[in-house]
């Protein structure tokens, strides 16, 4: 079977966890429009319990059917993990060569949706901030729509930098680019789960009965710590160590940033 654990290192699973879970991530971001949508209270874990169930069983079953369409032997497993685009391989294999092109083009065209997606959930939080007063008030500024547009656009904004930055880090080379932003974004929302989590378990715990669940989100800090772990050390060498430092950078800085100007809005 191709789906042994002997051998398999710490290393290998933690990239492996890693995956799993940037493959899920984002599934939260229904949350970020609860105040627009209607029957928000039913909706929300609708639309977060059913993301969760399809994109878990979406990723399981084409990630077996790949492995299957390239091999169990180990030189056929070395060209899975070599890859660069699965699917593009699989359809020049199977089906004619050149086709890879076209679902490589529809993969990458499909790519804005998360761009839109982080834009539509990054520009509601931050604009829920500038309210708050943690973050300045200008962020805050509405379209004639109602649309957060500022923080959209600074959303998108720290996006590009961010691609340009692994571009020139990495001397331009595709897919280093686009490890390293991977990478930085696992941290990342390593991290925000993390907080999430925590902030999860504080709510429980202040309610009598439900001390009981608040187990589930400390259980989930734990794993999610692992994981960060795991990915983390040994520390990398070169350009691949910029992402996960940069990360931790990033969760620090936000978080102290959250914390002081916090309590400073709510003095």
């Amino acid at each position: 079977s191709a789906f042994r654990l002997d051998g398999v290192t710490a290393g290998a699973l933690a990239l492996a966890l890693t995956f799993a879970l940037l493959s899920s991530a984002g599934f939260e971001g229904a949350a970020a429009v609860g105040e627009e949508t209607r029957n928000p209270r039913k909706a929300i874990p609708l639309a977060l319990i059913w993301t969760i169930v399809l994109t878990s069983a979406f990723f399981i079953f084409v990630t077996t059917i790949a492995v299957w369409a390239f091999g169990e032997a180990p030189n056929q497993m070395q060209k899975f993990v070599a890859s660069g685009s699965l699917p593009a391989d699989i359809a020049n294999i199977y089906v004619s060569a050149g086709i890879g092109d076209f679902i490589t083009l529809g993969g990458a065209i499909s790519s804005f949706a998360c761009m839109i997606a982080l834009q539509v959930a990054g520009g509601r939080i931050i604009y829920a901030f500038a309210r708050d007063g943690i973050v300045p008030s200008r962020l805050q500024v509405l379209s004639p729509r109602d649309t957060p547009v500022v923080a959209s656009m600074v959303v998108g904004a720290i996006a590009i930098i961010l691609v340009i930055f692994a571009v020139l880090v990495t001397g331009a080379q595709a897919f280093s680019a686009f490890e390293l932003t991977s990478d930085l974004a696992g941290v990342v929302f390593i991290g925000a789960y993390v907080a999430a989590c925590a902030a999860a378990a504080i709510v429980l715990w202040r309610q009598e009965r439900g001390r009981a669940w608040a187990l589930l989100p400390v259980t989930g800090i734990l794993v999610l710590i692992i994981i960060l772990a795991l990915q983390v050390f040994p520390l990398a060498t070169g350009w691949e160590l910029i992402a996960p430092l940069l990360g931790l950078a990033v969760l620090l800085g936000g978080g102290i940033f959250g914390f002081l100007r916090g309590h400073r809005a709510n003095a």
